[in-house]
């Protein structure tokens, strides 16, 4: 397992569930626990995020692309809070890393930007009124940049 918690934040950061299990009944986390022990970084990334939203799951990973594909969704609240072991994480939280957590990337100034964002509500800044698209496009142009892709992380 050693070297696989950039695999397992991939996979869960598209999609894939963390509560698929074999034919035994055993899950991903199951078997970390079970092969690395409960303060291997996967194990502990695994606990946390069981309970995460897909949202979540991209920015801890740092996928700007999949973040803006997210907040696009009228389904993605950007001020969700889930709670597990008593610690509150929110995309805010896990794009600031706080608080700092083994598992998780190095903070992206870009992807805090995005989060920030979308968090601000404004009449600028509101969907509903000049619609996401042009929000995003707003947004990007103030960062002098024009794609999602290119407020990448180095993580």
């Amino acid at each position: 397992m050693e070297g696989h918690l950039k695999v397992v934040q991939a996979l869960l950061a598209n999609s894939a569930s963390a509560h698929t299990s074999d034919i035994d009944g055993e899950t991903a986390f199951d078997w970390a626990q079970d092969e690395v022990g409960a303060d291997h970084a996967v194990t502990q990334y695994l606990a946390v995020s069981q309970e995460w939203r897909p949202l979540m799951h991209a920015i801890a990973y740092r996928k700007p692309s999949r973040i803006v594909e997210l907040l696009r969704s009228d389904s993605t609240d950007p001020s969700m809070v889930v709670v597990v072991r008593n610690v509150k994480y929110s995309p805010w939280t896990l794009s600031c890393n706080c608080p700092p957590m083994a598992w998780s990337s190095e903070v992206c100034p870009g992807i805090v930007k995005l989060v920030r964002r979308a968090l601000r509500w404004s009449p600028l800044s509101h969907s509903l009124v000049l619609g996401f698209d042009m929000v995003c496009a707003l947004f990007f142009v103030a960062l002098g940049t024009r794609e999602a892709t290119e407020v990448a992380c180095d993580a």
